[in-house]
């Protein structure tokens, strides 16, 4: 697969951020368009290789040197990769969703058949470790939809269930990408400079966070 026109939600009670896009994960480009909750706006963001856009909220936009429309940060090869990655909604191509999914639990469930936007579908569900995880695959056997259900951070490590309900009262985050437009090329191009501020060094000297799986 080279493309993708990915929409991602975040929700289950908390606020809900939503995104749309295109994304190309053997290129590593990106250019997604984020609705954030409350009166915030919207943001987009832009891959290149391993550089990072960022088009802020005008309200977050004041508070930067210039008030420049966008920020950069150029990360290192691996950790663009792994930025544009989590952009596109994994570690790798969404594609690899089940085969991930297979390896680190012991039991798939398949859930049944279904329709994602008239294409038929083949729903698995499996827990890796504290992570619900959902696959909707397509006869092409290609991912059409992939599901993360985690416990939020602080909250608690309880496993998730396996049927997902915000009644249940426990706080969760829930991150759900549709896929769809595969092959669709993707040109991706970075914002003129005179709207651009290099954040680079303020990145690089901030702690990296820990990146944890489950």
């Amino acid at each position: 697969m080279q493309a993708n026109t990915v929409a991602a939600d975040g929700a289950l009670g908390s606020p809900t951020v939503r995104e749309h896009g295109l994304v190309e994960f053997s290129g590593h480009h990106a250019d997604l368009v984020a609705t954030l909750p409350g009166n915030l706006g919207t943001t987009e963001i832009r891959v290149i290789g391993s550089t990072l856009y960022d088009r802020l909220p005008a309200p977050v936009r004041m508070r930067l040197p210039g008030h420049t429309a966008w920020i950069k940060i150029s990360l290192p090869a691996a950790a663009g990769r792994k930025a544009a990655a989590i952009l596109g909604g994994g570690q790798a191509s969404p594609q690899d969703a089940l085969r991930v999914l297979r390896k680190f639990t012991n039991s798939v469930t398949k859930v049944g058949p279904g329709k994602i936007a008239g294409t038929p579908v083949t729903h698995y569900r499996g827990t890796v470790r504290s992570q619900l995880v959902d696959v909707w695959v397509d006869p092409q056997n290609r991912v059409r939809r992939l599901r993360v259900t985690s416990p939020m951070p602080g909250v608690g490590s309880a496993a998730p269930s396996t049927q997902p309900s915000p009644a249940s009262g426990e706080e969760r985050l829930q991150v759900t990408l549709n896929l769809s437009g595969f092959g669709t090329p993707v040109m991706v191009n970075p914002p003129p400079a005179s709207q651009t501020t290099d954040l680079t060094r303020l990145f690089a000297r901030s702690p990296a966070p820990s990146a944890q799986t489950g």
